[in-house]
């Protein structure tokens, strides 16, 4: 008779975490001494400044929403504006989003955009002060 030692049951394979969608709102201004941008905007900074030929990039309102519900809510609050984002859709790193752009308590505009991971969604916003709102959203 042999004796075999039960079958060791497969570990139980854990779920994904969950991805998370930084946002920001930056304000790009041309400066005689620019700083280095937050470690935020790191990664795309040359991006930025080949698109909008701004210097300096400073980083006003930020929000992490971790996308662990189908339809995720969240504000990136200003003193004088803010961006509502509504997560309409979202599975594997591609998400597609309503947002609204409010100045104080008037809506702006509203439209929807796609923000995946391979590809930042960067808004040119209003002028303001000597410079330019822009509000970024990526997938992390």
């Amino acid at each position: 008779m042999t004796f075999r030692a039960p079958a060791s049951e497969p570990a139980p394979a854990s779920a994904p975490a969950p991805d998370a969608i930084w946002s920001g709102i930056v304000m790009a201004t041309n400066v005689e001494t620019p700083t280095a941008p937050a470690a935020e905007l790191a990664a795309i900074e040359d991006k930025l400044k080949s698109v909008f030929g701004y210097n300096h990039y400073e980083l006003v309102g930020q929000h992490v929403e971790l996308m662990d519900e189908p339809n995720e809510r969240w504000l990136i609050p200003n003193k004088v504006f803010c961006l509502r984002v509504n997560c309409k859709h979202g599975s594997g790193k591609t998400y597609l989003l309503k947002l609204q752009l409010f100045q104080r308590t008037k809506m702006l505009t509203e439209f929807d955009a796609k923000v995946t991971a391979q590809s930042p969604l960067v808004i040119r916003g209003p002028q303001c002060k000597k410079g330019q709102l822009l509000f970024v959203l990526m997938v992390q």
